[in-house]
């Protein structure tokens, strides 16, 4: 008997040491929406039985395709859309104080070096910056397929999810000021972010600056009681652990800096020393680590790729390459003299191993085949936010523009900033249906129409919000309205445009694509739904069943300029399951933003 009460305290305690551990290891899902459908199971075909609000926290208890199962309370489960929550760490019972709660902060860290930072959430945007790993920054909002962070103290910025990891940070720990150290010999400092502007101070090679702002590729900075800008190219990231490890403002020795008339070897964006470039010949070139073919392959250089020579040694060419250096054959390029002038192909540079290309402009398209980090590859034409690509098989292909990086594209539509461009605009989005009016319901997965044009919008809205305008919603969360309060809401804030974002349905299952509602047949509404209508059918690749007139309530009842978006066919299998997407939805989003800036910029 003694020894059966023996076994059974020693097992009743291993189960206690093994739940504690499962407690200790569980994760934790934050809501990160104003209303989150929670369901009875995982998928949007299942019975809403919950509503959760932005911030609240529970336990996930199992996953499954991006469903989380969570317990609501003591009684009630559920499941929610991995998409719309953050994922933590369950914090160990002696971490469980107020202090720590409010210490942690919600942080992201890029996965590549060089990932862009947008000013607003699209490739539309300009580049802020780019930020490398081992950077982390705090999240402020997060939009679909991008989240925007904070920079520094005053300057914020989107990146987009999928280059970037999602973690938990002592507040303390976040980079919230950069120092960045000056990389060429003489780095001038300059009155006003441009190249025209006075020279005001020089830097020297070595110096550690602290940033205090970022603009179009220049940093504002404060160095000797002077406050100026500094050209970007010339600088690099600073490192607590840097060999070059120096206290700020200080240069490695005690020299003085040369006077400001003194030009010699000085640097800015225009100010670059003469160097000696080299064009690429062939269709592929491999950089290899050091001057032979015995030497492993670094990366690859396309067909007219303009590269720094650093030095040479026989046949091979030491060049500056993706912020390293590398070496290439020297008879497969052809050397520049001084004052030759260089002309440069447009090409994508892979960031990361394991990107799909595509047999055409969008996700729906075939793969082709995948790519390897460092991969070079000539653009040839562009297809909304997907450029067309020369392989080296001379075939042509479609990569994802948000996923790569661009080098010589002269585009100025693509370049341009596009803050304030809707600066003064009014533009009113409507979620189609909601409340008891549930829209179209998928044939195949029962997705709710009211769910994905209310996500579709709120996608919508950051992005005009980013580009000036003032953004005013019909609905934000799960509610009820009726068509006239929709036009009344249009009508009284006097919008500029007025956007009713729908899914379509159709008895055919097979009858699948885009279509944009007017109302009138040669007015500017039906401009501005062709132009939309050819933007987001260029951003998603689905068919294009061309804009139409349309006699719907909202259009016709609607005195200001309005249209109707129909972005795609839940009675349409193949249709439904992409719509279920964020990814889908952030390129509708997307598409219309598009569309809305070329009519309101042509």
């Amino acid at each position: 008997m003694l020894h059966r009460l023996r076994c059974i305290f020693i097992i009743t305690n291993l189960l206690l040491l093994f739940t504690f551990i499962d407690i200790a290891d569980a994760k934790i899902a934050t809501i990160d929406v104003d209303s989150m459908n929670v369901r009875n199971g995982p998928g949007t075909e299942y019975q809403i039985i919950h509503k959760l609000t932005k911030g609240a926290t529970y336990e996930i208890i199992e996953e499954s395709n991006n469903w989380y199962q969570i317990e609501i309370n003591s009684e009630t489960e559920g499941w929610i859309a991995g998409w719309l929550i953050t994922i933590s760490e369950k914090p160990s019972t002696n971490q469980v104080t107020a202090t720590n709660l409010t210490n942690k902060v919600k942080v992201v860290e890029s996965k590549i070096t060089g990932l862009n930072v947008r000013t607003g959430p699209s490739t539309t945007f300009p580049v802020v910056q780019s930020i490398s790993p081992e950077q982390y920054y705090e999240i402020i909002e997060n939009n679909g397929e991008w989240s925007k962070i904070k920079l520094n103290t005053t300057t914020t910025g989107w990146v987009v999810n999928e280059l970037v990891t999602f973690q938990e940070k002592e507040a303390d720990s976040v980079m919230l000021e950069r120092s960045v150290i000056v990389t060429a010999d003489i780095l001038n400092v300059r009155s006003e972010p441009n190249t025209s502007a006075t020279v005001i101070n020089k830097l020297k090679n070595g110096q550690t600056i602290k940033l205090l702002d970022v603009k179009d590729g220049w940093y504002k900075i404060t160095f000797n009681e002077i406050t100026g800008w500094i050209a970007a190219d010339y600088t690099e990231e600073y490192s607590d652990n840097a060999n070059n490890t120096i206290a700020d403002g200080e240069s490695t020795d005690n020299s003085e800096l040369p006077p400001t008339n003194n030009t010699s070897h000085t640097n800015d964006i225009n100010d670059k020393p003469i160097q000696q470039t080299a064009i690429v010949d062939v269709p592929i070139l491999n950089v290899r680590s050091g001057p032979g073919t015995n030497h492993s392959s670094v990366g690859k250089l396309s067909q007219s790729d303009t590269v720094i020579i650093l030095s040479q040694q026989d046949d091979w060419l030491k060049i500056s390459y993706n912020g390293s250096e590398g070496w290439i054959a020297n008879w497969h390029v052809s050397i520049q003299k001084e004052n030759q002038s260089i002309s440069q192909t447009p090409h994508v540079i892979i960031p990361k191993t394991g990107i799909n290309i595509r047999s055409g402009p969008g996700t729906n398209y075939d793969i082709v085949t995948s790519t390897t980090e460092g991969d070079s590859f000539t653009i040839v034409n562009t297809h909304g936010e997907w450029y067309e690509i020369l392989l080296p098989n001379s075939e042509k292909a479609f990569i994802a523009g948000w996923i790569v990086q661009v080098v010589g594209l002269d585009n100025t539509e693509n370049n341009r900033s596009v803050e304030g461009l809707l600066k003064g605009k009014t533009i009113v989005i409507d979620p189609g249906h909601g409340g008891i009016d549930s829209g179209a319901i998928g044939s195949h997965f029962k997705t709710f129409e009211k769910e994905i044009t209310l996500s579709t919008s709120l996608l919508l809205e950051s992005k005009l919000k980013a580009a000036g305008a003032n953004v005013i919603m019909t609905r934000t969360t799960d509610t009820f309205l009726s068509l006239a309060q929709r036009v009344s809401i249009s009508v009284n804030n006097k919008a500029d445009a007025f956007l009713s974002i729908h899914y379509n349905t159709n008895h055919s299952p097979s009858i699948n694509g885009t279509i944009i509602y007017h109302y009138s047949n040669s007015g500017n509404d039906a401009k501005l739904a062709r132009i939309v209508q050819q933007e987001v059918v260029n951003n998603t690749g689905l068919k294009n069943l061309n804009a139409r007139q349309g006699n719907y309530y909202v259009l016709r009842e609607n005195p200001q300029l309005a249209i109707l978006v129909e972005a795609a066919f839940l009675s349409n299998y193949d249709n439904e399951l992409v719509s279920k997407s964020r990814q889908f939805q952030e390129k509708v989003a997307d598409g219309i933003f598009q569309g809305v800036l070329k009519y309101f910029n042509q």
